[in-house]
């Protein structure tokens, strides 16, 4: 065969392949585009008056399925009665109670520590940048957990969750 014939039937070849690849992308291109097309319109409405709420009476068992017992709810009683005329006999002072303010505490959120296996809390109380790590006191105020988003603080025995 000549070299001339050879490198034509090559050269058609080539181009044949090169079509098929051509026409193959533009046609998924095509496909693409109509299903995102077809997508959007085929959505059907939503109605609410196709839902319809379903509601039921919650019934409680009389017994306990994992211990084989019956139970009952514990009511809590309200306080107890007490004679009118002992309340009045025995006067006492009034308590005032005694207002806890809060330091002014921002969370910035916390460090941790490879080496050890404890967290650095960023904390700023009342103006001041502060590092407290679980466990530790700072004016009173002792951090009793941490966590990501929030850090959990005891002062003067009252509990307060502190948030970023």
């Amino acid at each position: 065969m000549d070299k001339k014939i050879r490198n034509r039937i090559l050269y058609v070849s080539v181009a044949v392949l090169w079509a098929i690849a051509i026409y193959r992308t533009w046609k998924n291109y095509e496909a693409k585009a109509e299903n995102s097309e077809t997508a959007l319109i085929s959505t059907p409405a939503v109605s609410p008056m196709q839902f319809r709420k379903d509601t039921f009476e919650l019934v409680l068992p009389e017994y306990d399925p994992f211990l084989q017992k019956s139970w009952t709810p514990s009511v809590q009683n309200e306080s107890p009665i007490t004679d009118v005329k002992q309340n009045q006999a025995v006067k006492k002072d009034p308590v005032v109670p005694v207002v806890k303010t809060w330091p002014q505490i921002d969370y910035f959120g916390f460090v941790k520590n490879r080496n050890q296996n404890s967290t650095l809390c960023l904390l700023k109380i009342d103006g001041r940048q502060v590092q407290l790590s679980k466990g530790e006191k700072y004016n009173g105020l002792l951090v009793q957990n941490t966590y990501r988003d929030s850090v959990q603080l005891v002062f003067e025995g009252e509990t307060k969750t502190v948030r970023k």
